[in-house]
């Protein structure tokens, strides 16, 4: 009987302990889930507040190191930090256009959660040019001419990329060549970013970019210098601030030579908005880190 009894005490004992532990266990992983979920809530926190100071602080560039963690701080029971990385070079300061991914990680008890997503400097619109390889031909593209002088255009195969690009020749003036009719896709008082790969015949020459607005009140001519062609495929650019009063009725985008009247070639124009300083999410780069 003696033995019987102890038996039985034993294994109520074990119940008790089995029943204990198994409280415990319960209890360590509702305290595990809660703590997943509030570094989440952390780090989500921390990627909001990176991406407040790179919206608000114009310095932000040159005031944080790319790929180091900000000293970390208390949010409740856990707490947060982030870090911007410039993916490209490594360098957030030496280019104003340069992407970059900002990560924001919250730290509670044994739970650590990183999440990031990249930012961009926007830009309100795609090219405005139409045809800007010439890959249908000089669809879209006229030869300008005034006056008494003349010039004509016409495909070439000799291209900077693609199958075909332009050829400006027979030129009576420096500032005969291709022209393109923007009317309609040209906004007043703002900054346009004009570029273009363009190649001189027999020895490198000047190259000039122009828009010229036409309104109720007269024409006028922005633009100017873009660069110095080589006889190989050279890279030219321009910032154009094309402004105007009253109404548009015409505006045109024109290549041209500061001086001379030889062939040149021309190939993959592009006239868009510039970018501006503020940053935006790029679609589709939210992700959560593994961590290492």
């Amino acid at each position: 009987m003696y033995v019987v009894i102890l038996m039985c005490t034993t294994l109520v004992v074990v119940m008790g302990l089995s029943g204990l532990t198994a409280a415990r266990g319960k209890l360590r992983a509702a305290t595990d889930s809660e703590e997943v979920v509030a570094a989440r809530y952390c780090a989500t926190a921390a990627l909001e507040l990176a991406m407040l100071e790179v919206d608000s602080n114009a310095s932000w560039r040159s005031a944080y190191t790319s790929d180091a963690w900000i000293a970390e701080a208390s949010a409740g029971t856990g707490t947060y930090t982030w870090k911007l990385v410039d993916e490209y070079d490594g360098v957030l300061h030496n280019n104003s256009t340069d992407p970059v991914r900002v990560y924001g990680k919250g730290i509670v008890g044994n739970a650590v959660r990183i999440y990031s997503v990249c930012l961009a400097p926007s830009n309100d619109g795609g090219n405005v040019i139409s045809n800007p390889g010439f890959e249908v031909g000089t669809t879209s593209w006229e030869p300008y001419v005034w006056d008494w002088s003349d010039c004509k255009i016409e495909t070439d195969g000799n291209a900077h990329s693609g199958g075909i690009c332009l050829k400006a020749k027979e030129r009576d003036a420096d500032w005969n060549g291709p022209i393109q009719d923007l009317t309609g896709h040209l906004q007043n008082d703002v900054d346009y970013e004009f570029s273009a790969w363009m190649r001189a015949k027999d020895e490198p020459v000047r190259s000039e970019v122009w828009i010229l607005v036409q309104t109720d009140s007269g024409d006028e001519w922005f633009g100017g210098f873009a660069g110095i062609v080589l006889t190989d495929w050279t890279e030219i650019s321009v910032t154009i601030h094309p402004t105007w009063t009253g109404s548009l009725r015409e505006a045109f985008v024109k290549i041209a030579t500061e001086s001379g009247t030889k062939d040149f070639w021309l190939d993959d124009v592009a006239l868009k908005k510039a970018a501006t300083g503020e940053m935006t999410v790029v679609p589709g780069t939210w992700r959560r880190e593994v961590l290492p």
